[in-house]
């Protein structure tokens, strides 16, 4: 994964089709309305005689995105501001615009997600990809979430017995020390992160490490090479079999 395009969230960046998995997304219609708050600092500026408006003022905005490869839409939604600010010399003003984006429908895929990963763990991943934008908290403990189904789809299991032949629950801990295809502390650091997340004590860096984390583990758990060159190989015949 890149994580430079993830770590400011800006709805500049070059974000890859959710669609088509080939293209990526360019703006193709945006709108925008002032705040309720923004619109009262402005008035209560123009009632003290210090200006027509502040330096900065807040909208909602929805756009949509559109794939340069298969034509498909996102809708994206979110807040933004414009910064009126004078450089240098300059008698006219600049305008800094920043776009910081809340939803995108569908949601935009932050990792791979290898096509033979059971379908419980592929959707609990992508709900993370939509708790990214507003909740990063959230989203890592989604994260933590899907690691729990990862160990059940692995036959990891949830319980113990001790030995009086009493049953007890195996934490998601001791089940990833379990796991024996991967070195376990590829999956116990995303947990730790996913515990962070649940305290509400996470940081955007740390999601996407996480992120990283999970897509090589689950390359290395369900990823076949024997596709990838097969995909790479229908790739070329398409490119040059009527040229």
């Amino acid at each position: 994964m890149r994580k430079d395009i993830w770590i400011d969230k800006d709805l500049d960046n070059y974000f890859q089709c959710p669609h088509c998995g080939k293209g990526f997304l360019q703006l193709d219609d945006y709108k925008e309305i002032q705040t309720p708050q923004s619109k009262r600092e402005d008035e209560e500026i123009r009632q003290d005689g210090m200006g027509a408006a502040s330096n900065v003022q807040f909208y909602y905005f929805w756009a949509y995105l559109k794939c340069n490869k298969c034509n498909e839409l996102v809708l994206c939604a979110g807040e933004s501001s414009d910064s009126i600010y004078f450089e240098g010399n300059d008698e006219e003003p600049s305008k800094l615009q920043l776009l910081i984006p809340k939803l995108f429908i569908p949601a935009l895929d932050i990792i791979s997600i290898p096509s033979k990963t059971p379908q419980i763990i592929k959707e609990e991943i992508k709900k993370s990809f939509e708790l990214f934008w507003i909740n990063e908290s959230s989203c890592a403990n989604s994260i933590r979430k899907a690691l729990e189904f990862l160990m059940d789809e692995q036959n990891i299991p949830r319980k113990g017995t001790d030995k009086n032949g009493k049953e007890y629950r195996l934490d998601l801990h001791k089940r990833l020390e379990q796991f024996k295809k991967l070195d376990s502390k590829l999956l116990i650091a995303v947990k730790y992160i996913g515990n962070e997340g649940t305290h509400n004590q996470t940081t955007t860096n740390y999601v996407l490490d996480a992120y990283e984390l999970l897509e090589y583990s689950l390359e290395l758990i369900y990823f076949d090479k024997h596709d990838k060159y097969l995909n790479t190989a229908d790739k070329i015949i398409d490119e040059l079999k009527n040229k």
